[in-house]
């Protein structure tokens, strides 16, 4: 990974001279691929590897002399800003950060690269982060689409865990779906959600002692975690979860959230051919459980366990149901996903959820994308947090002939919190 950091004393006077000279510093391109308004804040030098991997993207990189720049950034733009930077000056001046959260929270798709690169969206409040404890994360893109009246944020992120261009590049291309779309989960249906594949909610109220309108599930934030090349060569990972929650429940003393976990797994046979990969997909285990004593409960999960060798579709509900576990009324969302050559186990025991989707190795399906989406619903107390923590094992297989000659497991730990 290559690393550009500049000391704060001579950013300082970087920034003085710059800023008597001009208010902005355009790149000319390279290689450009589209035309996208990119600025650069928290990097001088224009041979820096972030200046260049972007050159090679659009057409229109431009750096950023100091964060007064960013009242010229428009609508369509992107920011990419150096996390190393950004944690030694807002160290010394804290108003730093708070204008640069203020620009995302108006919706300016910002990425940190560098440093610590979850220094921002950390310091959002209203979302739920979730996190990939002890994993080298590089860069994370944090883009906001409103606020709900309670101060929840709606908004989307991605986290890249390893490789410095590969994280640049998927960044910049998630931004620019983003920015492309034209849509917002706020502007559409709440039980839409097209980026989800989930399929429309159904919500069905039965008799309460409650009246007003009927309850749905609001999108409230998406959570993208890709591997990158961390798992070199075994093959790449990548999660999304998605985070819906109850409204018009009825209740004052709990709340409700329904979370689906995305989980893609793309072999080293596929993606890493030239350096004569053979590791195929075996298993992926997918286990979360509540915090303890956290006002957290997971009340609903799916899908239960199954098995089938052709294509085959699963299928599963989640949601409350009016009088169980304090629910006031009946909501569900409902999900589907394709399988092939895969037998799923449910190891969900109170209070945990858990599955193991186990593919048939020596059949084509070892070597092709492999995407599963389990969900649960969570109930919280009215005051409380989300406490959640899991993790997400890849198992991976090497065959001469038709014998399993070789496996590697690669685990991710996650964290989630806040919400």
């Amino acid at each position: 990974m290559r690393n550009t950091k500049l000391s704060t004393s001579f950013y300082s006077i970087l920034i003085i001279v710059l800023s008597a000279t001009l208010s902005a510093y355009t790149v000319s391109p390279v290689r450009a691929l589209t035309n996208t308004p990119t600025y650069v804040l928290g990097v001088s030098n224009p041979t820096d590897p972030l200046i260049l991997d972007l050159q090679g993207l659009t057409s229109s990189v431009t750096i950023l002399p100091s964060i007064s720049g960013l009242g010229t950034l428009g609508g369509n733009s992107i920011l990419f800003v150096d996390g190393a930077w950004l944690q030694s000056v807002s160290s010394l001046d804290p108003t730093i950060l708070s204008a640069l959260v203020g620009k995302v929270v108006s919706g300016l798709p910002t990425v940190v690269v560098r440093g610590p690169p979850a220094l921002l969206g950390d310091s959002i409040s209203g979302l739920t982060r979730f996190k990939a404890p002890g994993l080298p994360l590089i860069a994370e893109g944090d883009k906001i689409f409103g606020t709900l009246a309670d101060g929840t944020r709606v908004g989307s992120t991605l986290e890249v865990l390893s490789g410095f261009d590969y994280a640049v590049g998927t960044l910049f291309t998630w931004v620019q779906q983003i920015l492309q779309s034209g849509t917002t989960p706020l502007a559409s249906p709440v039980t839409t959600a097209s980026t989800t594949g989930l399929k429309p909610s159904q919500s069905s109220p039965t008799p309460s002692t409650t009246t007003g309108p009927p309850p749905f599930w609001q999108f409230q934030q998406k959570v993208g975690i890709d591997t990158g090349t961390l798992f070199a060569p075994h093959g790449r990972i990548s999660g999304a979860f998605t985070e819906y929650a109850l409204q018009n429940s009825g209740s004052s003393s709990f709340r409700w959230k329904n979370f689906f976990l995305n989980t893609t797994v793309e072999p080293g046979i596929q993606i890493y051919q030239s350096s004569q990969s053979n590791w195929r997909t075996m298993s992926e285990i997918t286990q979360f459980q509540p915090g303890s004593n956290a006002g957290n409960v997971i009340v609903a999960h799916g899908p239960t366990a199954q098995s089938a060798s052709g294509p085959f579709s699963i299928s599963y509900g989640i949601g409350v149901v009016n009088g169980t576990q304090g629910a006031m009324v009946t909501a569900s969302q409902n999900q589907t996903y394709a399988l092939k050559n895969t037998s799923i186990t449910d190891l969900s025991v109170d209070p945990n959820v858990g599955w193991v989707h186990a593919i048939n190795t020596r059949t084509s399906s070892g070597t092709l994308t492999f995407s599963i989406i389990p969900g649960w619903t969570l109930r919280l107390d009215a005051k409380a947090s989300v406490n959640l923590s899991g993790i997400g094992n890849t198992t991976f297989a090497t065959l001469q002939g038709n014998s399993v000659t070789g496996t590697a497991s690669d685990p991710i730990m996650f964290s989630a919190s806040g919400g």
